[in-house]
Parts: structure tokens; C-alpha cells; sequence
């Protein structure tokens, strides 16, 4: 079951590396750490690879608005974390026709789509759905 109420949140601006640098900061902020076979005194590694958030992140940077003036808004859930970003998709691509490697002039973003999707559930099947 998905939550609905947020653990914390937070609007960032300024350039887009400040942007970069504040978002990856807050989320690895609250993000878990697993301890597992390490000493007490280690800090742990990532309950998610550092790298899953770069890629998110720099993808949203790069695909976002920059002729709207609103931030970049992180959420915290327990389940979950989201980050919203200014802008919409083109067009009248949906979601939907995007994961669609068959929809009429998008085969390219959906074969993407796809292929992040096996991606990701082959690291989930691989680590474990605790680390995704």
C-alpha cells in the first residue's frame, strides 16, 4: 500500500549544479543505511546505490522546463521518494505510449523505457527489493 504522507520534503533552486548538490545531499540525508557485516563504527552503505539517485536526478535536470521558474520538490515518503520537476511530457505522449515501444513515433523512448524497466528489475531481483 502506497502512503500518502510525506516524512519530509523540500523545494530547491539556484543554478543546476546547486540543484544537483542540495537534492543528492537531502535525499542521501534521508535515505537508510544498512550496517550489515561491517563494524559498528562504519557509516554503513545505502539501503539504494548513490548511483540510482545520480542517474534520476541528472535525467530530471536535463529533461526539465527551464522556461518555468518553480522549483525542484523532493518527497520523502516511507515507501517511496519523489521528485517533481517542472515541465511536462511533449505532445501527446502519455506514460503510457512511452512504455509502448510500439506507439507511432516513440518506438525510441519506448524501447528505452523497456529497457530500464528490465534494468531495474533485474537489480531488484539481483539485491533484493529492501535495496530498490
Amino acid at each position: 500500500m502506497t502512503t500518502q504522507t510525506y516524512i519530509d520534503s523540500r523545494d530547491i533552486t539556484g543554478k543546476m549544479s546547486d540543484i544537483f548538490q542540495q537534492t543528492m545531499g537531502f535525499i542521501l540525508a534521508n535515505i537508510k543505511y544498512l550496517q550489515g557485516e561491517q563494524g559498528v563504527n562504519s557509516p554503513g552503505v545505502p539501503e539504494i546505490f548513490r548511483i540510482v539517485f545520480e542517474e534520476l536526478l541528472v535525467n530530471a535536470l536535463v529533461h526539465r522546463d527551464y522556461f518555468i521558474s518553480a522549483p525542484v520538490r523532493v518527497f520523502i515518503f516511507s515507501d517511496r521518494i519523489e521528485l517533481i520537476n517542472p515541465g511536462h511530457l511533449p505532445n501527446n505522449l502519455t506514460w503510457e505510449r512511452g512504455r509502448d515501444a510500439g506507439a507511432p513515433g516513440y518506438s525510441k523512448m519506448g524501447k528505452l523505457f523497456k529497457t530500464c524497466f528490465f534494468v531495474f528489475e533485474r537489480l531488484v531481483t539481483a539485491y533484493g527489493g529492501s535495496r530498490f
